[in-house]
């Protein structure tokens, strides 16, 4: 067993252009190491695409994979940041007996966009045809 989570910047874009790439370069370094003080040893973090990042934790259930989105929304809610708050949406799905990686990753990226429509600065969790959003 274990839980995929697809994290994406807020309107990261806007962020690039208001303030220029280096700036957003600066906030990818500063998620990297955001992720990267949330997970554990065993835990593997990848940046997906421009600014988007796949979360792998194994031996984890959906419920203790909601607690670690939970744990990196706080962390980047506090977190100082140089130029204006930054936020991002999570989605959360755990593996099941009979997915293969584009089942996992396309019900995480379902939570993932759910999360963006409710409202942004949030996680959604998903579980094989149940989806249900969490703040």
């Amino acid at each position: 067993m274990f839980s995929l989570l697809m994290l994406d910047l807020d309107r990261f874009k806007s962020y690039n252009d208001d303030f220029g790439h280096l700036a957003g370069d600066e906030v990818l370094r500063i998620t990297g190491h955001l992720l990267g003080a949330a997970l554990r040893p065993s835990d593997l973090a990848a940046r997906y695409g421009g600014e988007e990042f796949a979360l792998l934790l194994p031996d984890t259930d959906v419920t203790r994979a909601g607690e670690v989105a939970a744990r990196i929304l706080d962390a980047f809610r506090v977190f100082a940041w140089p130029k204006r708050a930054v936020t991002i949406s999570i989605g959360v799905a755990q593996s099941a007996t009979n997915d293969d990686a584009t089942d996992l990753i396309r019900r995480a990226d379902a939570a993932l966009y759910d999360a963006k429509h409710a409202g942004r600065n949030q996680a959604a969790t998903t579980t094989v045809g149940l989806l249900s959003a969490s703040a």
